[in-house]
């Protein structure tokens, strides 16, 4: 049996988070990788990079994503912040609306070139 991992939650608000995956994914192709660490998110895509502040208090936590779906992802949830849930940079990620996690969905990490 393999233990499974838990999640790290992050809360940020929704708008600068998809502006912010909209700003890298002009950026050119690859993926952009996401650093979750106390207080913020990082996000980072060929030499462009963007901060932004968030609630976590965790220990850093990375993952790959596509900027196209996880700004999709983000289109489709409700309200003013998302919950991203990260376990590790291998296994999906949950990205939910806040408020009651109405809309969710799961996104697959990619490998960085």
């Amino acid at each position: 049996l393999v233990a499974e991992r838990q999640a790290r939650v992050v809360v940020a608000e929704r708008a600068a988070l998809l502006a912010a995956f909209d700003r890298l994914a002009a950026a050119g192709p690859g993926a952009v990788l996401l650093h979750a660490r106390p207080g913020g998110l990082t996000l980072v895509r060929n030499r462009e990079r963007e901060d932004l502040a968030a609630r976590y208090d965790g220990p850093d936590v990375y993952v790959a994503l596509d900027p196209a779906y996880a700004a999709d992802a983000l289109r489709a949830a409700v309200g003013p912040d998302v919950v991203v849930e990260i376990a590790d940079a291998l296994a999906h990620v949950v990205v939910r609306s806040a408020d009651d996690g109405t809309a969710t969905t799961l996104l697959m990490p990619v490998r960085l070139d």
